[in-house]
């Protein structure tokens, strides 16, 4: 999935972000997601931040602690380079 999310960013958001979620909501899921976004591509990384931030914005309170969960992997790949 990931490599065709900044497609289905472009035409289909709401399901992208529904996707994600749903893994957000798996810890097996979101730890699992994590580890083959760091071996993604720089762009591919960087839509993966900006939807996991928009969710965050979404709704703070239930999406803010398991999200960056999975940013801080992808940020700490992005400070090592």
């Amino acid at each position: 999935m990931p490599k065709a999310l900044p497609k289905m960013v472009e035409s289909a958001k709401e399901w992208a972000m529904l996707l994600n979620i749903r893994i957000l909501n798996n810890d097996l899921y979101r730890s699992e997601y994590a580890k083959v976004l760091v071996g993604m591509n720089h762009d591919i990384q960087l839509t993966i931040i900006n939807l996991l931030n928009e969710i965050i914005a979404d709704n703070p309170k239930r999406f803010e602690g398991t999200a960056n969960e999975v940013l801080s992997q992808l940020q700490g790949v992005h400070k090592n380079k």
